[in-house]
């Protein structure tokens, strides 16, 4: 399967982004943005091998899923504004949720077992990707929830395949693109799916924080 190269300079791809947000993109800022956002797709096939040997070998009970994240989500997100009115995506390139991995565990002891060992160097010794935040609790959306209520745990790793064979490296286009994992237990799963699911029946935003409806304070009663 031959996935899209991400486009270059990065600096066309983050002027394009600007230029959706600010509603004057052209049909090539489309095009870019677009062909950043499918290059992500050799990230996702890269770390789908290594997180199914890694559910494999730990023993831990574990569904994986994965995605790529939509155009339309994306050009939404790009045209999002903070309540002052200013983009609250300034550079497209930095967002880190194109490569979407998600790890769904039946409790969260398993959760918490499996990704300690995940960061483990008895793990990352054996492979290239890295974490891209030395602050493992960044996105720990268990400890600290999101305003709508979602709990679960994000990481964003930096995608660095090994070269199959010495001198010559076919995935150096794809060297650094970000890829997030998602872990969540059953219920917590279970919970984001119906939020997402009566977002699209009703076209409310309690996804993303905009949640102060009836449905998103019971949403948010609905998990304390």
């Amino acid at each position: 399967m031959a996935f899209p190269v991400p486009p270059k300079p990065k600096g066309a791809v983050r002027r394009a982004g600007k230029a959706i947000a600010a509603g004057t993109a052209t049909i090539h800022d489309y095009d870019l943005v677009d062909q950043w956002r499918s290059s992500h797709g050799y990230a996702i096939n890269t770390f789908k091998v290594w997180l199914r040997r890694k559910i494999a070998t730990s023993g831990t009970a574990a569904e994986f899923a994965q995605r790529l994240k939509r155009k339309n989500t994306v050009i939404d997100k790009l045209r999002r504004t903070a309540p002052d009115g200013s983009p609250l995506i300034s550079d497209v390139t930095s967002m880190h949720d194109f490569a979407g991995c998600r790890l769904i565990f039946n409790d969260i002891d398993g959760l918490h077992s499996f990704r300690e060992w995940l960061h483990s160097p008895s793990v990352l010794e054996n492979v290239r990707h890295r974490p891209k935040h030395a602050d493992q609790n960044k996105y720990n959306y268990i400890e600290r929830p999101k305003v709508s209520g979602y709990r679960g745990i994000h990481d964003v790793f930096l995608h660095y395949p090994r070269s199959h064979r010495p001198g010559i490296d076919p995935s150096e286009p794809w060297q650094g693109l970000m890829v997030e994992i998602q872990y969540r237990t059953r219920a917590q799963h279970a919970w984001a799916t119906a939020l997402e699911i009566s977002d699209i029946l009703d076209g409310q935003r309690t996804k993303f924080g905009h949640g102060e409806d009836e449905r998103g304070v019971f949403l948010r009663w609905l998990v304390r």
